[in-house]
């Protein structure tokens, strides 16, 4: 049964070696836990196609057109509707036993953001830190919010992001803050 909590997208643009690796880890614990998975295909040159046949309950949206890093992101970000959206890259890795510790913090109360410690390049002490105010999150981890996966959205977030407004910026995902 999958929980409406957090859906997360993965987007992958001819990086099929990256994607399998990922995907094989990915995959299992979002399973595991209920969380829906979903690949946004920017590929021109490589058929994901056989290699995304071996996981059925994962939705393949396959572009029509070449798409930016901005429109990719977007599309990705305003496709899903679960409460939660984690937009990440083929190439980042979620860890094993990170997705119940999210799950089991964005059901705490409602988020507008959560900065997650991706690819391991933050130190986290202890319990995560709660900013409430996005000077303050953005003083503190700003830096950290330019990887695409650092920051998992709330839908409304998403929804009320001037999005057309960074478009070409390449940093799409950190601008949602803004």
């Amino acid at each position: 049964m999958l929980n409406p909590t957090l859906g997360i997208a993965v987007l992958t643009n001819d990086r099929l070696k990256i994607l399998d690796i990922n995907l094989k880890e990915h995959y299992q614990q979002c399973k595991k836990h209920g969380v829906k998975l979903y690949v946004f295909d920017n590929s021109k040159v490589v058929d994901n196609g056989p290699l995304l046949a071996g996981y059925p309950e994962v939705e393949w949206i396959k572009h029509k057109k070449d798409l930016t890093y901005d429109e990719a992101f977007r599309s990705a970000a305003e496709y899903l509707k679960e409460d939660y959206v984690w937009v990440i890259g083929e190439k980042v890795t979620i860890l094993p036993g990170a997705i119940p510790m999210i799950m089991d913090f964005l059901t705490e109360k409602k988020f507008s953001a959560v900065v997650v410690n991706c690819n391991a390049r933050i130190s986290l002490c202890g319990m995560p830190t709660i900013e409430s105010e996005v000077i303050d999150v953005m003083a503190i981890y700003g830096w950290h919010t330019t990887l695409c996966g650092s920051v998992i959205f709330h839908k409304d977030t998403i929804a009320r992001a001037e999005k057309n407004k960074y478009m070409g910026s390449g940093f799409i995902h950190t601008a949602v803050f803004l």
